[in-house]
């Protein structure tokens, strides 16, 4: 006969005598990581190690502006973000301005409210601590233009450094091959007036300021706005057309790494400046103040951004 037995105890008090420490195992990733110069960041998942290590010749990393601060904000495991969308204002599908382009340089943005001519609306200055430091007060700046409106991206911390924004352009180029048809349908809209250039001028020679207008050999005449050109004559095989097109709504890229402009020469002052046989002149080592700029740079932790 089978006797069933309980035991039972009691446990007073627990002594934790440490905590967990993550450790990563060497796999496939950190094969890659060798090759690639991208260590794992300590306590870094297989996921996010793997977005890294992708984006090691996506956004490659050297000594310009953009591959000092896609390097660093990557090796820091830093992310870009979206820190503002900026939308240049329309009336009856028309822009209000005859070319809107936003430009993002240095400390400055320029509002254009027509860029082929020059003519800025409005010129913003993010060092300005009374005025468009923060994200949120760079909205507020942008937003008392006639032409153009902003707001912050999802989920931003509205007192980020308006900084963080790279330096970048509403304006934007393209090329494509023209089908062998006198109605020619673009990629694109929102071409920016005066950019069109083609690899022939055989077929497009004089450029008419209405459709009606096109009635000989090389006349056309280009919708802009719709990205519509109408030629008198079909193109031949194999041209080309490039244009640039203002990106509208426009989004802001920014990364926690600030890096701009040290007034002018910005990679001679950070780089040795070296020539060579033919006096092209390339990035030799750091300098003393780019050294203490990186190492500056480098002394940034993933956990403070966030916070």
């Amino acid at each position: 006969m089978a006797t069933n037995v309980t035991l039972q105890f009691k446990v007073h008090e627990i002594h934790n005598v440490g905590q967990p420490v993550p450790h990563n195992v060497f796999n496939e990733f950190d094969q890659h990581g060798l090759l690639l110069n991208l260590e794992r960041l300590h306590g870094e998942g297989n996921f996010d190690y793997r977005q890294r290590l992708v984006d090691v010749n996506v956004r490659k990393a050297n000594s310009t502006y953009f591959g000092l601060v896609y390097g660093i904000t990557r090796e820091l495991g830093l992310d870009l973000f979206t820190a503002i969308k900026i939308q240049a204002l329309k009336t009856n599908s028309v822009f209000k301005a005859t070319n809107p382009v936003v430009v993002f340089r240095g400390p400055f943005v320029d509002l254009y409210s027509d860029y082929n001519t020059g003519i800025i609306d409005r010129t913003i200055d993010r060092w300005e601590y009374t005025s468009a430091y923060t994200l949120a007060e760079l909205v507020t700046e942008i937003n008392k233009s006639s032409y153009f409106e902003a707001v912050l991206g999802d989920t931003i911390n509205p007192y980020t450094r308006s900084m963080t924004i790279l330096n970048s352009s509403s304006r934007a180029s393209f090329s494509e091959s023209l089908p062998l048809s006198t109605q020619i349908h673009l990629k694109h809209k929102d071409i920016l007036s005066g950019s069109m250039e083609f690899s022939s001028r055989i077929v497009f020679i004089t450029e008419q300021t209405t459709l009606n207008n096109v009635k000989n050999d090389g006349d056309y005449y280009i919708n802009y706005k719709d990205g519509i050109i109408h030629a008198f004559q079909t193109p031949q095989p194999g041209i080309r057309v490039t244009y640039d097109r203002i990106i509208n709504p426009f989004t802001a890229v920014a990364s926690p790494v600030i890096i701009q402009d040290i007034h002018s020469n910005f990679r001679d002052k950070l780089f040795i400046q070296n020539k060579d046989e033919f006096g092209t002149a390339f990035d030799g080592k750091p300098t003393i103040l780019g050294t203490e700029i990186i190492n500056e740079l480098y002394s940034v932790y993933p956990e403070y951004w966030g916070e």
